[in-house]
């Protein structure tokens, strides 16, 4: 035996076992770190030439310098269409108060003052009543008088008609003898009389004047100590059952609402709601203003005043198939971009109406998004990078 056997003898051997499990080990680091690294690949954030890349653009430079927009793509909804409008109420006529007899005023009424508002039925004036009530006692005198009259022609009759039928008996007695013309015409003295008592007592009411409607009073020229005439005007008034609300729409609007005609309108006056129903439109537009005037007549319009400001929303019909964008989508008159390829197009929209939350437009294709904000100097087919928002 050599030194050197002597040596490669007396080294020591590693067992089995423990390079078994050194390797093990090593090929467990190896599938950790293999596991990180893929890890990280798939976790990281896209480059810029990757995202370029995504937009065809091959240039990470002028990838760089495009603009970014922000998008959205808006939910298909249904509906109702309401208009807000603002109108006031007008008076369909006006009535000039006029008193039927004439007397000295005695009273007035601090609802027949201008801009006060009156009851049906509530005396408004009151006429010196003196003179009526004399003529009523006068007629009635008259009436007393005819009756009179009337019995003393009968007994007058009765003594005639015995008289000629003892100087004539079997004989038929004349008109004139029976008086019977006398008769007659007591007879009709008594229904005159009548008839001037119930003008009397008539005219003595209308020393109290009153409406047999609710109203307002616009203008009064009534005071106490005035003399008054039959016909001649002391006050104008409105009946209150004339009112009705004027509104102004649009004729975009307007084709909203179509049919209008029958179309229920809530109001709120004073704090309170009121429902009422579009009964006419007019013929033609305004030449000013190009609107059209809608008539609202409500069930209730005591509690309403003459010239009073009102507003109110108009039920339209219920439609499908649109989008609520909100205000800051609207680029220009009924326009709006949209990102289509990577590239800005404009579309023209039809706003349908508006609301609190945005604009009611009919549904269209959006591409990959409507752009969300003003583009200043934004031009058709620029290329742009969108960022999805929520709506």
């Amino acid at each position: 035996m050599t030194d050197l056997d002597a040596k490669d003898s007396a080294s020591p051997t590693l067992p089995r076992t423990g390079t078994r499990a050194l390797v093990l080990g090593v090929i467990q680091v190896i599938v950790v770190v293999s596991a990180m690294v893929l890890t990280f690949f798939l976790t990281r954030p896209p480059t810029e030439d990757e995202v370029a890349a995504n937009a065809n653009i091959l240039d990470p430079a002028e990838f760089r310098s495009l603009r970014t927009v922000r998008t959205l793509v808006p939910q298909t909804t249904q509906i109702a269409i309401r208009v807000s409008v603002t109108g006031s109420f007008v008076s369909r006529t006006e009535i000039d108060l006029a008193s039927q007899i004439g007397g000295r005023i005695a009273w007035v009424s601090n609802n027949l003052r201008d801009g006060a508002s009156f009851n049906a039925g509530e005396r408004l004036l009151e006429i010196d009543k003196t003179d009526f009530q004399i003529n009523v006692e006068r007629a009635k005198a008259d009436l007393e008088t005819a009756e009179a009259n009337l019995k003393l022609t009968e007994a007058q009759s009765e003594a005639s008609i015995k008289s000629y039928g003892l100087l004539y008996p079997n004989t038929e007695i004349p008109a004139l003898v029976a008086m019977k013309p006398q008769l007659a015409q007591s007879q009709a003295a008594i229904k005159i009389a009548k008839a001037r008592i119930v003008q009397a007592e008539l005219d003595l009411s209308r020393t109290d004047f009153s409406l047999p409607f609710s109203g307002h009073v616009l203008r009064n020229s009534a005071a106490v100590g005035q003399l008054i005439t039959p016909g001649n005007p002391f006050a104008t008034a409105i009946s209150a059952q004339s009112l009705e609300a004027e509104f102004p729409v649009t004729r975009r609007d307007l084709d909203q609402l179509e049919p209008v005609i029958g179309r229920t309108v809530f109001s709120t006056y004073r704090g309170q709601r009121y429902e009422g129903e579009v009964e006419r439109v007019s013929a033609t537009l305004d030449t000013r203003s190009r609107v059209a005037t809608l008539y609202v007549a409500f069930e209730d319009t005591s509690p309403f005043e003459p010239g009073a400001f009102l507003e109110a929303t108009i039920e339209g019909p219920t439609v499908d198939n649109v989008y609520v964008l909100p205000d800051n989508t609207i680029q220009g008159e009924n326009t709006v971009w949209i990102v289509q390829d990577d590239r800005l197009k404009m579309v023209m929209i039809e706003i349908l109406a508006m609301r609190d939350s945005g604009f009611v437009v009919e549904a269209f294709p959006v591409g990959e998004g409507i752009v969300v904000g003003r583009l200043p100097r934004a031009e058709e087919d620029l290329r742009v990078v969108s960022r999805p928002v929520e709506e």
